[in-house]
């Protein structure tokens, strides 16, 4: 008997896939610990573009010293980091800072 398979019509549709199983569940671990700190969905109230960039930097500064986890929390800098650029996006698309913009201009 020949074995039928199903179709599955994808093709230009984003491949999460390609998403790193590990990086996506370190990302999770650093969320579930920022809900228990703070709150569940609590980024999404927004902040300062500038007070997310200084965040962003403070865990890259770590991983550019030598140090890749934040001993606070036991997990990876750059999956803290990734976080942040994720609240980031989340900012710039929705507009959801909440403050004035920040950022210093030239």
């Amino acid at each position: 008997m020949k074995l039928r398979r199903g179709i599955k019509k994808d093709s230009g549709k984003p491949a999460l896939d390609l998403i790193d199983p590990e990086f996506e569940l370190e990302m999770a671990r650093v969320l579930t610990e920022g809900a228990k700190k703070y709150a569940v969905d609590n980024w999404r109230n927004g902040m300062s573009i500038g007070k997310c960039m200084a965040g962003i930097r403070r865990h890259l500064n770590a991983i550019a010293r030598g140090e890749h986890i934040d001993p606070e929390w036991g997990l990876q800098h750059a999956a803290h980091a990734a976080c942040g650029v994720m609240f980031l996006h989340y900012f710039i698309r929705t507009g959801k800072t909440n403050v004035p913009d920040d950022r210093w201009e030239k």
